[in-house]
């Protein structure tokens, strides 16, 4: 009988873990699959970061619907459409006219950061923090 305690309480907190962690399982003889009712890492969309790069220079990202990234920069404000932006997970990836820099980083929390180039080859890093 305790046996069969310890084995529940085991599946019950393998259950929870991985629940917690996105994953969805399902637990055996039940057929009932538990999951996630929300990733660890919720989507940028709506959202506005404001930080600054290696080089000392401030931005503002505003991570618009369809991908579209409206920012400002110390040379001004834009949203144009060939700024763009994607996220798997905690992974996220900025590109500025259409592939000229690319900045490519992650998320904690309410932070984001990583390190970006552009296509003559200068590369720096960045980060920004949630508004």
């Amino acid at each position: 009988m305790a046996r069969s305690r310890v084995a529940t309480l085991v599946t019950t907190l393998a259950v929870a873990v991985l629940a917690l962690t996105g994953c969805t399982v399902a637990t055996a003889g039940t057929g009932v699959a538990e999951r996630a009712d929300r990733p660890l890492t919720p989507s940028l969309e709506g959202t506005v970061w404001s930080g600054t790069d290696s080089d000392g220079r401030y931005y503002v990202f505003r991570f618009k619907a369809g991908s579209r990234l409206a920012y400002t920069s110390p040379t001004g404000t834009f949203d144009k459409s060939s700024d763009t932006w994607t996220q798997r997970g905690a992974t996220i990836t900025l590109t500025f006219n259409s592939g000229y820099a690319v900045y490519k980083g992650s998320i904690v929390g309410n932070d984001m950061g990583g390190r970006a180039s552009n296509v003559v080859g200068k590369k720096w890093e960045w980060s920004v923090r949630k508004q």
